[in-house]
C-alpha cells in the first residue's frame, strides 16, 4: 500500500512538473528578451522541445524569436517568426503583425507591409488609428501622394501615442511637395556650356566655381599654346589633353552630383518616415 502511494505521489509530481516547466521556460525566455540578451534568447528558445508545447506556447516563442532577431536588426528572420503567429486570438498576434509589417518597410518590401496591415481588423480606437497611420506612412515611402493624402485626412492628433508623428508625416509630405527635384540631364547640359555650372545648379557652389576656374585656366593655357606654338606643340597637346579630360569629367561629375543630391534627399526623407513609424509601435505596445 505504501509503495503504491509513493508511486502515485511521484506520478503526480512528474505531471505537475511537466505542466509547469513550459511556463517557466517561457518566463525565462521573456526575461532574456526583455534584458536584450538576444543571442542567448534565440539559443535558449531553439533548444526547447517544441513537440511538448501547446500551439499557444509555440506562438509565444515565435513572437519572442521575432523580437530577439529584431533587437539584433536581423529583420528578415524577425519578420519570418512574427509571421508564424497564426491565431488571431493570441494576445500577441496584433503586435506581431505590426512589427512584421515594419520589418518589411525597412527591407523595402512596401507592398507586403501594406498587405499585412490591411488584413488587420482592429476595433475602432488606438489600434485602428495606428494601422491607418502606418499604412499612410507606407504610401508616403512609395511616394503615392494621393493615397497618403486620403488616409492623412483622419490625422486628428486624437491619440497621444502618435499625435506628434502624425504632424511630422504631414510636414514630410509638405517638404516633398515643395522640393524641386534636380535634373541630371540639365546639369550635364549646363556644364557642357559653362564648366562648373552644373554643380552650381546641383547646389554645390564651391565645387562649381573650382571646376570653372580649373577648366578655364587649362583651356586658356591650351589656347595660348595653340596661338604661339601651333597645333603640334607639346604645350598645346599637353594642356589640350588635360583640358579635355577635365571638361568631360566636369560634365559627368555634374550629372552624378545631381543624382547623388537627389538620392541623399530621398534617403533622409525615408529615414525620417521610418523613424516616425517606429516610435508609435514602441509607445503603443510597451
Amino acid at each position: 500500500m505504501r509503495i503504491t502511494l509513493i508511486i502515485l505521489c511521484l506520478f503526480v509530481e512528474i505531471v505537475a512538473y511537466s505542466q509547469s516547466q513550459p511556463e517557466k521556460d517561457l518566463k525565462f525566455a521573456q526575461y532574456l528578451v526583455n534584458t536584450r540578451q538576444s543571442e542567448d534568447a534565440i539559443h535558449f528558445i531553439k533548444s526547447l522541445p517544441r513537440q511538448s508545447l501547446s500551439e499557444d506556447h509555440q506562438d509565444t516563442l515565435h513572437f519572442l524569436l521575432g523580437k530577439s532577431y529584431y533587437q539584433l536588426q536581423d529583420l528578415t528572420n524577425s519578420a519570418f517568426h512574427f509571421s508564424k503567429l497564426n491565431d488571431p486570438q493570441h494576445p500577441l498576434y496584433v503586435e506581431s503583425r505590426f512589427f512584421e509589417s515594419f520589418n518589411y518597410l525597412h527591407l523595402e518590401k512596401t507592398e507586403e507591409a501594406i498587405s499585412i496591415l490591411n488584413q488587420l481588423s482592429p476595433e475602432p480606437g488606438v489600434l485602428n488609428g495606428l494601422r491607418n497611420f502606418e499604412v499612410a506612412g507606407a504610401y508616403l515611402l512609395k511616394r503615392e501622394y494621393a493615397l497618403f493624402d486620403t488616409l492623412a485626412r483622419s490625422f486628428d492628433q486624437q491619440y497621444y501615442q502618435f499625435s506628434a508623428q502624425e504632424k511630422s508625416l504631414l510636414e514630410v509630405r509638405k517638404d516633398l511637395a515643395q522640393h524641386k527635384r534636380k535634373s541630371p540631364l540639365m546639369a550635364g547640359i549646363f556644364s557642357s556650356i559653362i564648366p562648373g555650372s552644373g554643380k552650381i545648379y546641383a547646389g554645390k557652389t564651391g565645387q562649381g566655381i573650382a571646376g570653372l576656374l580649373t577648366t578655364g585656366i587649362l583651356g586658356l593655357q591650351a589656347l595660348e599654346g595653340y596661338r604661339k606654338d601651333g597645333a603640334d606643340s607639346a604645350r598645346f597637346l599637353i594642356f589640350g589633353s588635360v583640358f579635355s579630360i577635365f571638361y568631360i569629367g566636369n560634365i559627368w561629375g555634374s550629372v552624378f552630383t545631381v543624382k547623388l543630391t537627389n538620392d541623399e534627399f530621398n534617403e533622409a526623407v525615408d529615414h525620417q518616415i521610418l523613424f516616425d513609424l517606429h516610435i508609435p509601435l514602441r509607445t503603443v505596445f510597451h
